[in-house]
């Protein structure tokens, strides 16, 4: 994904989701750094708080992280 932190500041994660916590869904940068995160993935990573700006490449494990990685826009998922 070419830079596109600014893309990523325009991103954020919807309040009806945000308390989810049998759901986890996380914004990474392509660098594997923490952007925004929901209840859910707060507890996988047992952080109470968002830890903004974390690297958490070494949570993913298999699959890796970066065995996510997108040969296009960056975007894996889009929707619900």
């Amino acid at each position: 994904m070419a830079n596109c932190n600014h893309c990523i500041s325009k991103l954020g994660i919807s309040l009806f989701m945000r308390d989810l916590s049998a759901v986890a869904i996380a914004i990474i940068d392509e660098k594997g750094l923490l952007f925004d995160a929901n209840r859910g993935f707060l507890n996988l990573i047992e952080h109470a708080e968002l830890p903004k700006g974390l690297n958490v490449a070494p949570y993913f494990i298999r699959p890796r992280l970066f065995d996510f990685s997108s040969k296009g826009d960056g975007v894996l998922y889009q929707g619900i």
